[in-house]
C-alpha cells in the first residue's frame, strides 16, 4: 500500500485531484496530494521542501495507526491451543477438518505465518477448525506426526493427516494445498 493511500480519502474529499496524474510517477493520484499543498505552501511562510517534509510525516503517522488497527482486528480471531491432553478430542475426533499448526514460541517464521492462519481461521470460519500446537511442549505429538521443522502446517480430515506444508508459505500457496479436502 503506497504511504498516501490511507491520508487520501482525506485529502480527496477537500481539494480536487483530477488532473494532477503526471505529478505523481504512476502512483495514480496518490503523491499529487503532496504536490498540490506544495505548490501553495507562499500561503504559509514555509519552503516547499518542509511542507512536503511534514506532510509525508503526516500520512505516514496516519499509514501506521491504520495499520495497528488492522493488527488489532487480527488479534481477535479464535484460534484455539491445544496439547497432548486435548489433542484427540480437538482434532482427531473433530467432525470438521482441522488444520494445526506445529509452531513454537521461538520461531521467527512462525511469527511471520501468524497473520495469514488468523486471516485463514476466519476466512474458513465454520468450514475448518485452526488449532496451534507448541512443539516445545508437546514433544510427543511433534515426533508421532513427523514435524521435523516449524512452522509445520497438517490438515486433518476425520483423525488423519491429509495433507502437510512445511515453512512459511503464502496463503496462496496453503489455500491451494488444502482447499481440495474443505
Amino acid at each position: 500500500m503506497p504511504i498516501l493511500g490511507v491520508f487520501s480519502p482525506i485529502v480527496a474529499n477537500q481539494v480536487s485531484v483530477k488532473g494532477l496524474e503526471p505529478l505523481t510517477n504512476g502512483l495514480k493520484g496518490h503523491c499529487s496530494t503532496i504536490e498540490l499543498h506544495a505548490r501553495n505552501c507562499e500561503k504559509y511562510s514555509i519552503t516547499r521542501g518542509q511542507l512536503v517534509q511534514v506532510l509525508t510525516f503526516l500520512i505516514a503517522l496516519v499509514t501506521i495507526q491504520g495499520s495497528t488497527s488492522e493488527v488489532e482486528e487480527f488479534a481477535m480471531a479464535d484460534i484455539s491451543k491445544s496439547n497432548e491432553a486435548t489433542f484427540e478430542s480437538e482434532v482427531l475426533k473433530s467432525t470438521l477438518p482441522v488444520m494445526v499448526e506445529f509452531t513454537a514460541v521461538w520461531c521467527g517464521p512462525c511469527k511471520m505465518l501468524d497473520p495469514l492462519i488468523t486471516q485463514l481461521s476466519q476466512d474458513w470460519d465454520g468450514k475448518v477448525k485452526v488449532v496451534k500446537l507448541d512443539v516445545d511442549e508437546n514433544t510427543n505429538l511433534a515426533m508421532q506426526y513427523g514435524v521435523m521443522g516449524v512452522p509445520t502446517l497438517i490438515l486433518f480430515v476425520n483423525g488423519n493427516p491429509v495433507q502437510r506444508l512445511s515453512g512459511y508459505q503464502p496463503k496462496d500457496r496453503i489455500v491451494s494445498k488444502f482447499e481440495a479436502y474443505i
